[in-house]
């Protein structure tokens, strides 16, 4: 009985985590005012962070590519 509630426990926790980076997904995503036609939303948000990480390595302004909290597999957010 006590592993079964561990394991309800983990998994609520996990559930939050999840809802909670659906939420910031949600809100990078709507931050794109306009698509590109045949391109979803995803699409479009994803090429803008290419072409501006691209831009910034061209320039020499680009910081770390991966955040310390990216690598512990935590999020800062």
């Amino acid at each position: 009985m006590k592993g079964d509630c561990e394991t309800i426990s983990r998994l609520m926790e996990e559930k939050v985590r999840l809802e909670q980076r659906s939420v910031m997904l949600d809100r990078l995503l709507f931050e794109v005012s306009r698509k590109f036609p045949c391109e979803t939303r995803f699409d479009t948000a994803l090429r803008y962070i290419r072409e501006a990480e691209a831009r910034a390595n061209e320039t020499g302004q680009a910081q770390s590519a991966v955040p310390n909290s990216m690598l512990s597999g935590t999020s800062a957010g």
